[in-house]
């Protein structure tokens, strides 16, 4: 017997000093091994650590709140050590999870431990195999139970990473969708397919595009309508997917475009387009079915480019997000900010015995009948900034003090005075871009010549009432609408 006891003792000292701290006896209760390693884990998460007593056989041990968040449950022993008097080894002790095979030592007084680890609880394997460094496999089966509560949370963010990387595709299937298109080019024919924002036509070559043909690729439920806007024949029939839109060996100058989508999936994209014109380069960009071009001006699309975006990053004017290239691409507006260019001037007149007359665009008065214009009104309608100036010249007046503009009236009602000459001229980005043209119908010689841009037309110092006026915008460089000669009459 005391061979035996001085055997346990040994044992135990060994334990001690393998792993620094006393390990604390209790009925029937078993020290997990991970108690060796400097603590056992309880259920709320806490770490419980042996103190260190001056006593081998101390019957409490003293605790402290430890590392929160790694948790295990100390098991009971119901039928370990101490179960039989005397000295024997026991294997295959059952827990609360299963069955751990340790080596389970007795103690000549019924008390024992185990050397490995009677059970865990949250997250560490049933079936962990000790080695006689029970203290190193319960340091083991600590970390395992920590492995086991990470690999939960990691589990979450694996769930939340599946989540980034499900919306993450769904951007890049929106981001997947392609526009693809070819220009018919004067004397080219079909230019080769383009996509996303290349240049499909010609530059600096003056050839006009006559049709064009655009289509999507991409998984998605969408489609693609246009329609092109063509020399004496104004807006044509829209079409679809591929399909032609203009004319082909009829000569005729393509003079602007509009485009959108269609189908389940079109409100997640917006598509952007642009066109070079002959004499104004570059417009800015239109979007989902905006005009781009020109019209009522006479003038040749040359090129064109097509982009579509998803609508969480489509917007011109929002650029944070999109790809530098396509940033870099959208910024530039061309040498006119605005997609489509028109610019047209509309006149009222105030006639005697009639009064004022509806507004018609581009002329005014009444041809025939030798009655006076008393008054005018002049406006543009036009898609860049800038307004149309006007004065007249009136009978017992002269020329009046201060211009009008916008619609404002020049000249005077219910007083019987003839308009004898007007002067009219532009301001803004129509100055820049556009010369105003005008001539007068007067007593005693009809239409005289045009003139232009602020110039005197009728005539001074002759009495002569003004009839009738006709007014036109033209780009700049364009030819004048007829003859300038004689455009005004002074002193006859």
């Amino acid at each position: 017997m005391e061979k035996k006891f001085r055997t346990v003792m040994i044992l135990l000292l060994t334990a001690v000093f393998i792993s620094g701290s006393i390990p604390v006896f209790a009925q029937s209760q078993s020290v997990d091994a991970a108690e060796f390693a400097g603590g056992v884990q309880n259920v709320t998460g806490q770490t419980e650590k042996t103190a260190e007593t001056g006593g081998m056989y101390g019957t409490s041990a003293a605790t402290e709140s430890g590392e929160a968040g790694r948790v295990t449950e100390t098991a009971q022993i119901t039928d370990a050590a101490g179960a039989n008097t005397g000295s024997k080894d026991e294997t295959g002790v059952e827990t609360d999870d299963g069955k751990i095979n340790s080596t389970s030592r007795e103690v000549n007084s019924g008390t024992g431990y185990s050397s490995a680890g009677a059970g865990t609880g949250n997250g560490i394997s049933g079936n962990t195999d000790s080695d006689a460094d029970g203290n190193a496999s319960g340091e083991a089966v600590a970390e395992e139970n920590v492995s086991g509560e990470n690999v939960s949370d990691s589990s979450d963010k694996k769930e939340d990473a599946g989540s980034i990387i499900s919306d993450s595709n769904e951007k890049k299937n929106l981001s997947g969708v392609h526009v693809y298109y070819s220009a018919h080019v004067q004397r080219k024919g079909w230019t080769n397919e383009v996509s996303d924002g290349a240049k499909a036509g010609t530059e600096g070559q003056s050839l006009r595009m006559e049709a064009v043909r655009i289509s999507l690729k991409g998984d998605t439920d969408l489609h693609v309508n246009y329609s092109a806007h063509v020399q004496r024949k104004g807006w044509m029939q829209e079409v679809s997917d591929g399909e032609m839109a203009g004319t082909n060996g009829q000569s005729l100058r393509m003079e602007a475009f509009r485009l959108h989508l269609t189908g389940p999936d079109a409100d997640k994209y917006s598509i952007y387009y642009r066109v070079h014109v002959q004499k104004l380069g570059w417009l800015g960009w239109a979007k989902n079915g905006e005009t781009a071009g020109t019209t009522g001006l006479s003038l040749r699309l040359e090129s064109i480019q097509i982009m579509i975006l998803p609508n969480d990053n489509a917007g011109i004017s929002d650029t944070d997000t999109m790809p530098s290239d396509i940033e870099t691409t959208l910024s530039d507006t061309g040498a006119i900010s605005v997609p489509y260019v028109y610019a047209s001037a509309w006149v009222r007149s105030h006639m005697q015995r009639f009064g004022w007359q509806n507004w018609k665009n581009g002329e005014g008065g009444i041809t025939g009948q030798g009655l006076r214009l008393e008054a005018l009104q002049i406006k543009s309608d036009s898609s860049i900034s800038g307004e149309i100036e006007y004065q007249a010249h009136v009978q017992g007046i002269g020329w009046e003090k201060n211009w009008a503009a916008d619609g404002t009236k020049s000249g005077t009602e219910g007083k019987k005075l003839r308009l004898e000459a007007v002067r009219i001229r532009l301001t803004g980005e129509l100055a820049k871009y556009f010369d105003i043209y005008y001539r007068v119908h007067i007593q005693s010689y009809g239409w005289l010549g045009w003139t232009k841009n602020g110039a005197d037309a009728g005539s001074t110092g002759c009495s002569y009432r003004i009839e009738a006026l006709q007014v036109q915008l033209k780009l700049k460089g364009s030819s004048a609408p007829g003859s300038m000669a004689n455009a005004y009459i002074k002193d006859q």
